[in-house]
């Protein structure tokens, strides 16, 4: 996947850097030339509302594929102070002030899928995506994530893929032993062997990725397959968490000691577990602290799963090290327009 771009947001220069960057990657993601507009649109929106009402904000970009075509994310970060009357920020009429739309309302007009999550005290997540193909029907499950290089690196060691078969898809998280530009290639390694055989047989990936991985610093590394009747078959080894996380409460998924590349067990352990009805598959790096929790946000678990992996990389990142999280739900939201 290409990497996330990151934009800071505490000056009013900063609001063209993030509409410059959006009308290229809107241009990278084959958007037709009156959605360029409306990327450009949102950027500005969301950036200047960052400027004048948040702290610590930042914009997240990124291009996402899959089977049914190419799309634009654009996610606004910050830190506080949040909104407490969030229902107002989307009425027409209120606006950010001096921009190119009509606040939050006109964010989510032009958005092909949108969603926002905010807390007193803590800050607010906004969620604007939009399609390339503009005719894209509703798909049977919801993905986010988020991935960020190490401090004072330009790439991040970790690496992630979603495959999807329309009635299923699998996950693939690596993460290469330390950070930086040999970190990125052993969890590349990883990533390429899973893209040759994403639905195989576990033992077979890992023997596969084991071998291609030789030599490299090798990487803790985790898959998930999910079937068409929502059974999830896991398997990993080293520190990649994940979860099924459902509203009767959560389920860890733990992997095997080992390193892929350097030392694995023959054996490999496969667990198998239903994905809750109302709920999420969770899966992260350890750039992530692993005493996060969705406790203190109410209603959080059933918004989009780019607005879950949003909040637990704002609040719960580590700071020193890489970090990926990504967050799968079934689609009972209506999330896609």
């Amino acid at each position: 996947m290409p990497m996330q771009l990151c934009l800071a947001v505490d000056h009013s220069s900063q609001v063209g850097e993030v509409r410059r960057h959006a009308q290229k990657l809107s241009l990278a993601a084959g958007l037709l030339e009156h959605r360029r507009s409306d990327a450009a649109i949102i950027a500005t929106e969301l950036a200047t509302n960052l400027h004048r009402h948040a702290t610590n904000g930042r914009v997240w970009m990124q291009t996402l594929s899959s089977q049914h075509g190419t799309l634009l994310e654009i996610v606004a970060v910050d830190g506080g102070p949040g909104v407490q009357d969030f229902h107002r920020c989307m009425q027409d009429g209120y606006s950010t002030g001096g921009t190119a739309g009509t606040g939050l309302g006109a964010v989510r007009r032009l958005s092909d899928e949108f969603d926002a999550f905010s807390t007193v005290g803590r800050g607010t997540v906004v969620v604007s995506r939009l399609h390339a193909n503009e005719n894209i029907h509703r798909q049977r499950y919801v993905l986010g994530a988020v991935s960020i290089p190490a401090p004072h690196e330009d790439v991040c060691g970790d690496s992630w893929r979603f495959v999807d078969r329309g009635e299923g898809f699998a996950i693939l998280m690596a993460d290469g032993l330390g950070h930086g530009p040999l970190a990125s290639a052993a969890a590349e390694l990883a990533a390429a062997a899973f893209e040759k055989r994403p639905f195989g047989a576990a033992a077979d990936y890992y023997t596969d990725a084991h071998q291609a991985m030789a030599g490299s610093r090798g990487a803790a590394v985790a898959r998930a397959v999910v079937d068409p009747a929502w059974q999830v078959e896991f398997s990993g080894f080293g520190n990649i968490a994940a979860s099924l996380i459902g509203v009767d409460g959560s389920r860890g998924l733990p992997s095997q000691n080992g390193t892929v590349g350097v030392q694995v067990r023959r054996q490999i352990a496969v667990q198998q577990r239903p994905f809750p009805d109302r709920g999420v598959l969770l899966m992260h790096s350890d750039g992530i602290n692993s005493r996060w929790s969705l406790d203190p946000y109410p209603g959080l678990l059933v918004r989009h799963p780019a607005v879950i992996a949003a909040i637990i990389a704002r609040d719960f990142l580590r700071g020193r090290d890489d970090a990926t999280i990504v967050v799968v739900s079934r689609n009972t939201q209506g999330h896609v327009a």
